[in-house]
């Protein structure tokens, strides 16, 4: 059963070409039919064009979008459980832009240089560091001035 709200989202969607090609082919075919499977899709739209990548891409596109989403399982012939289909009462919202393969790679490529240049200024700062401790637990080294008879502080330790 068609929601009211998902009725008029459907026929807004529709007015005012939010949808275009096929993107609009799949949405339709699961507002009249849902809660649809993909299987059900590709009989319902096995139309020159429109072969098993085309409809699994649109139904990814459309779920990013959030103008249809999981409605629930069932068994299919073949004795898999397979999603079901359906429209929400949402407007087409931009996508969130999926990072390629190769952009995760670079990304990640570019994380692990980030990280390595971090480690060495840190090894730098600890080399530092400890310089710095053992330099303050030596004990001051003096010298005694004969000439004034004075202990003085010498500057260099060595």
């Amino acid at each position: 059963m068609i929601q009211e709200t998902s009725r008029i989202a459907y026929d807004t969607i529709k007015k005012n070409g939010m949808l275009k090609g096929r993107q609009l082919q799949v949405y339709e075919e699961i507002f009249k039919f849902q809660p649809i499977s993909i299987n059900r899709l590709i009989q319902n739209l096995g139309r020159p064009g429109m072969n098993t990548g085309s409809i699994t891409g649109r139904i990814s596109e459309l779920q990013r979008m959030g103008v249809i989403w999981e409605v629930g399982q069932e068994q299919a012939h073949t004795g898999h459980r397979v999603i079901l289909w359906g429209t929400t009462e949402q407007l087409p919202r931009k996508p969130e832009k999926v990072e390629t393969w190769r952009q995760r790679c670079i990304r990640q490529e570019e994380d692990l240089q980030i990280m390595a240049f971090q480690r060495d200024e840190l090894a730098t700062l600890v080399k530092q560091l400890k310089d710095e401790v053992d330099r303050l637990r030596k004990p001051p080294m003096y010298q005694l001035n004969t000439a004034t008879g004075q202990l003085e502080l010498l500057e260099k330790q060595p």
